[in-house]
């Protein structure tokens, strides 16, 4: 089941984190080697708008973050930072399109299987710098089964700790703007209170943009069962990772209840199966007209293993609009 964190868990704006722990984060280490990674990027380069508040954002945490111990998991994630990063970008160009198209409004963005929330972080910051004033965000929220609160959590072995989100939420790079909150909540994605969750939340501020990078397995199925049955889902960009195991059972993908997939299928052809999976996921993902749907492969470091096909649906936007999902 989700659960909240306890009051206090994440300081609310203007708490000051402690800093009386001796900084065990190697200064600057990771983003220094992130930045000279993503200078060689392709992908990085056909974005040079949004590569420059990135940049912007990322010196900021390692000029203030880098003796804050909250920030030590984050910042000191070598080499997994700056691919992180670059998986970011074709993401969050998508949504500040998305948010930049419509006529202001509510949002809420739900960060699926976050993990340490790399590409929520950069949001928090960057939509006050990039999306109008008329839309108001309220908030991201992040949902991870793999969530703890609990301070040197020893029960499970990949937990993650949430600590470093309490920096988001007390501090910001401007006296006059706020970063955007942020709020994890642990819980399974196949629960039906998570759908629950989402609708509840459309509900109540009228628009919610859902994003799942690399989600394993079925879960890539089920973020695209949520976004077709969810009507206030207005956006959202998933890239699939692994292949559901070929010894698992049938499933459909709601509300196309006739079309059942068979990892056995899937898997019929090894070195074809993630192209089949992607484009099983594709067809089953829902457009409505306002909207439109694409494919996007993206020239991520690493080549193709990286599993580098972004699905894509996104508000059909007025041609005044600049878009960061094309560069311009």
């Amino acid at each position: 089941s989700m659960s909240n964190p306890v009051a206090g868990e994440v300081p609310s704006q203007g708490e000051t984190p402690t800093q009386s722990e001796p900084s065990t984060v190697p200064p600057s280490l990771s983003i220094d080697f992130a930045l000279l990674q993503l200078a060689k990027s392709k992908f990085w380069a056909e974005h040079p708008v949004l590569m420059n508040h990135i940049k912007e954002v990322m010196h900021y945490w390692a000029q203030n973050w880098r003796h804050i111990p909250q920030a030590k998991g984050f910042l000191n994630a070598g080499r997994k930072f700056y691919l992180e990063v670059e998986e970011s970008i074709l993401p969050l160009s998508i949504i500040f399109d998305t948010l930049n198209a419509s006529d202001g409004g509510n949002f809420v963005i739900f960060d699926i299987g976050s993990g340490k929330g790399f590409l929520s972080l950069l949001l928090s910051f960057l939509i006050p710098r990039i999306v109008q004033d008329s839309v108001n965000v309220k908030k991201i929220v992040l949902i991870d089964r793999n969530f703890t609160f609990v301070e040197n959590d020893t029960r499970v072995g990949n937990a993650i700790k949430t600590d470093h989100f309490s920096l988001v939420n007390s501090t910001s790079t401007s006296s006059t703007v706020s970063n955007v909150p942020l709020l994890p909540i642990k819980g399974n994605f196949f629960d039906p209170e998570t759908l629950e969750l989402i609708t509840k939340t459309g509900e109540e501020v009228g628009n919610v943009i859902l994003v799942g990078i690399h989600l394993c397995k079925r879960l890539s199925g089920r973020f695209v069962e949520i976004f077709n049955l969810c009507p206030y889902a207005r956006a959202c960009v998933l890239a699939p990772c692994c292949v559901p195991n070929p010894g698992g059972g049938r499933f459909c993908i709601l509300p196309n209840k006739d079309q059942w997939i068979d990892p056995k299928e899937l898997h019929s052809v090894p070195s074809n199966a993630y192209d089949r999976w992607v484009d099983t996921l594709y067809q089953n993902l829902i457009c409505k007209d306002c909207q439109t749907k694409e494919m996007i492969e993206v020239p991520l470091t690493g080549g193709a293993h990286r599993c580098n096909r972004f699905m894509v649906i996104k508000p059909k936007s007025p041609e005044s609009v600049t878009s960061f999902s094309t560069g311009n």
